[in-house]
């Protein structure tokens, strides 16, 4: 009886634990990513928006480093990827329409800005594809240039990230592992315990 308790118990967080890793989608109508909640990055946890504009309209002008979430190509990139692994599954990875901003249904360029050089936006985009080939990419982009606005052609290709930092993220603790002789002279006491129990 004891062992079909643990059994359930295991399977319970084990369910759980996959739930954890994704991060809470915001949906519109007819199935649009607007964005997504609790998405982490690093250390921390941010909330994101997929928005239609150039990059002066989506970042306060995108023309002060202060404009930006993050700040440099490595965070950058690994906020990208962050939406790879966490937001864009299921249909979000295979109908890159869906994402708001993107009409052109076999790749969406999804930028995150992080600096800006002249009249050029320098950006990580998380490039999802209706096939197998989502990664991070860094498409030179108009600071001032609408890129999400399809009558602009591959324009309709490309949306801005707009990031939002929540808090810091829950990362449990290194834990040592117990040493396999621990848990296998636990089991045999265990298994003695219940033999011992079962002759009484």
């Amino acid at each position: 009886m004891l062992s079909k308790k643990l059994l359930n118990l295991i399977a319970a967080v084990a369910f759980l634990s996959s739930l954890s890793s994704h991060a809470a989608l915001i949906v519109g109508a007819n199935d649009e990513l607007l964005g997504a909640t609790g998405v982490t990055v690093g250390s921390y946890i941010y909330d994101v928006s997929f928005i239609d504009g150039s990059c002066q309209s989506v970042y306060s002008g995108c023309n002060e480093i202060s404009d930006f979430t993050f700040q440099d190509l490595a965070s950058a990139n690994q906020a990208s990827q962050a939406l790879l692994d966490q937001v864009f599954l299921g249909i979000y990875d295979t109908i890159p329409s869906l994402i708001n901003g993107c009409t052109a249904s076999e790749v969406c360029f999804v930028a995150t800005a992080y600096g800006f050089n002249n009249t050029s936006t320098q950006s990580a985009s998380a490039r999802n594809a209706d096939t197998i080939n989502d990664m991070v990419a860094h498409p030179s982009m108009s600071t001032h240039h609408d890129h999400s606005n399809p009558s602009n052609g591959s324009a309709a290709r490309v949306t801005f990230a707009k990031w939002s930092l929540v808090g810091l993220a829950d990362i449990p603790s290194q834990i040592p592992e117990p040493s396999v002789w621990i848990l296998m002279l636990l089991g045999l006491a265990s298994l003695g315990m219940s033999r011992r129990r079962a002759k009484q």
